[in-house]
């Protein structure tokens, strides 16, 4: 039989696993803001859109890597240990990147209104007077607006990652001897 893992043990390992996790996700927004705020449109749109692909894979190997080093260093971790890992990792860092991301937000009020000068462009004559109205009122919540929704993304992604990477961790097989 083997030995239950305590419930401090794992939140101590997501929280160092959380801290590099959001490291990782903070870079990628200031660096996407960096990009984002250079000229050029068609090179700003190749480059942000590799990467929000090397931040989607980025943490799913991050996720996976704290994962498997949280196997081999407690052996008698099972399947609910992982599971239980992987979403305290995506909570505590989705919950670091969205106070950040709004921190951002609120100490760089102008990005903001250059996100919603670039709604308004983009969407041209087809917004009457109540709609501009309403993006006005927006324009004060936005950091509001984007931590609740980075958070709640964060979450998704932390419920369901960790039961997808769990089984492909810890064999279900009892023949299994997990050498891999």
């Amino acid at each position: 039989m083997s030995e239950k893992i305590g419930i401090k043990t794992i939140w101590h390992e997501a929280g160092i696993s959380a801290l590099v996790l959001s490291a990782i996700c903070c870079a990628y927004f200031l660096i996407n803001n960096w990009i984002n705020a250079s000229d050029g449109a068609m090179w700003k749109s190749i480059l942000t859109f590799f990467l929000d692909a090397a931040k989607i894979f980025g943490c799913i190997y991050f996720m996976r890597l704290f994962m498997y080093r949280f196997k081999q260093d407690y052996p008698g971790a099972d399947r609910s240990d992982l599971r239980r890992l992987g979403f305290m990792i995506g909570i505590l860092s989705g919950f670091i990147y969205s106070a950040l991301t709004m921190a951002y937000l609120l100490w760089n009020p102008e990005t903001t209104q250059a996100a919603i000068d670039t709604v308004i462009s983009s969407m041209g004559q087809s917004m009457d007077r109540n709609t501009l109205n309403v993006m006005d009122s927006v324009l004060d919540k936005l950091p509001q607006i984007t931590f609740i929704s980075n958070f709640i993304y964060c979450t998704l992604w932390a419920w369901i990652l960790p039961a997808i990477l769990a089984p492909r961790i810890i064999s279900d097989n009892p023949f299994d001897d997990d050498k891999e």
